[in-house]
C-alpha cells in the first residue's frame, strides 16, 4: 500500500463523505486506504459511514466507531496503527482534495528520503489563500504573532495568508492536512495525546526535527479547507484561548521559563492594543463586527492578565 489517508470524524457524516470521495479520485494510480476513526459521534455518523461504505468491494475503506471521543490526536493514533500505507495522510474532515495532490504528496515524500513530512497548499472554498504553515516558536515568532504589524495597519486587519509561493523547507506544516512518512511518524512516536485541542501537529513537526527529518511545504498539491475560511467572532475569544494553552504547553515542555514570561507579556501587549484600536474603531464607524472584535481581544487580554496557565 503506498498512502493511508486518516480521517477523524465526529459529527461530520456529509464532509467527511466528501473528503473520502475527493482523496480517493484525486490520485487513481495510487494504491490508497482510507481509513476513518469516528468520536463517537451523537449523530451516529459512525453508524452511517460504515453502512455507506459496507459495499465497496476494494476493501480500502475502513471505519473505526470509537466508544467514547478520545480526541482528535488518540483518534489519529488509532488510524495509523491500522494503516498499511508507506505514507500516512492525516486528513480534515471538512477538506477536499484536489486532483493530482495525494499523488504529488506520495512521490515528494518516497523521493525525499528526509522529509519527514508534507504539508499542501491549503486553499479556501474560493480558491484563495489560507494559511498552510506555522512556526516554531521563539521570541521572534511571538513578537510577529502578537504584533502583526502589517495586519495592524491594514485596512482589513487581516494578517499574510501563510502560503509560500513556492515549494520549500518550513517549520511546521497545519494540521488539517498533513502527510508523514510511515517510518519516520513511529520514530518520532506519533500524534502526542496530552495536546486537548491546536498545536499538535507543531509537537509533531518539531519531533520530527529533532530525529534529523525535515518538513516541507508542497505548493504543487492543493486540498481545499472549509473549516478554515472563516471564523465566527462569537466564538473567537474561546477558541483562542484554548490555542494558548495548548501552545503554553508546549512552550512549557521545549523552552524555558523566561521565554513563558515573554509570552505572556506580549500576550498582554498584544490583545491589549487589539482590544484599545477595535473599540475605538466600532465607536467611530458602527461596525458590530469591530465591538465584537474588540469584546474577544478583552476576554483574551483579561486571561492572560489573570488566568494565564496551561
Amino acid at each position: 500500500m503506498q498512502v493511508s489517508t486518516i480521517i477523524v470524524s465526529y459529527n461530520t457524516f456529509e464532509l467527511t463523505r466528501a473528503a473520502v470521495n475527493t482523496v480517493r479520485t484525486s490520485s487513481p494510480e495510487i494504491d490508497q486506504e482510507v481509513i476513518i476513526v469516528d468520536n463517537n459521534s451523537p449523530d451516529e455518523s459512525g453508524a452511517k459511514l460504515s453502512q455507506l461504505y459496507a459495499s465497496d468491494d476494494a476493501q480500502q475503506i475502513k471505519i473505526v466507531s470509537l466508544e467514547s471521543n478520545r480526541g482528535f490526536s488518540a483518534a489519529n493514533n488509532i488510524g495509523a496503527e491500522m494503516a498499511t500505507g508507506e505514507v500516512l495522510f492525516f486528513l480534515n474532515p471538512d477538506t477536499e482534495t484536489q486532483s493530482g495532490a495525494v499523488g504529488e504528496i506520495y512521490r515528494f515524500l518516497i523521493e525525499n528520503g528526509r522529509v519527514g513530512a508534507v504539508g499542501p497548499h491549503i486553499i479556501n472554498p474560493d480558491g484563495t489563500d489560507q494559511q498552510s504553515i506555522t512556526w516554531l516558536i521563539s521570541v521572534g515568532t511571538l513578537f510577529k504573532h502578537y504584533l502583526p504589524l502589517h495586519a495592524l495597519f491594514s485596512p482589513s486587519f487581516e494578517r499574510d495568508a501563510g502560503s509560500p509561493k513556492i515549494t520549500r523547507e518550513v517549520e511546521t506544516v497545519k494540521g488539517c492536512a498533513l502527510a508523514v512518512r510511515r517510518d519516520a511518524f513511529r520514530e518520532s512516536g506519533g500524534w502526542d495525546e496530552s495536546y486537548f485541542l491546536y498545536a499538535e501537529e507543531r509537537e509533531l513537526c518539531y519531533q520530527l526535527k529533532k530525529r534529523g527529518y525535515k518538513t516541507y511545504f508542497l505548493r504543487s498539491a492543493m486540498v481545499m479547507h472549509h473549516g478554515g475560511a472563516s471564523t465566527s467572532l462569537e466564538d473567537y475569544a474561546e477558541q483562542q484561548i484554548i490555542q494558548q494553552r495548548s501552545a503554553l504547553r508546549f512552550i512549557e515542555r521545549h523552552h524555558s521559563v523566561a521565554l513563558s514570561q515573554y509570552n505572556r507579556v506580549m500576550g498582554v501587549i498584544g490583545f491589549g492594543i487589539r482590544a484599545v484600536i477595535f473599540r475605538f474603531l466600532y465607536l467611530v464607524k458602527r461596525d458590530e463586527s469591530y465591538r465584537l472584535r474588540g469584546q474577544a481581544a478583552s476576554t483574551i487580554f483579561r486571561w492572560f492578565v489573570a488566568d494565564y496557565s496551561s
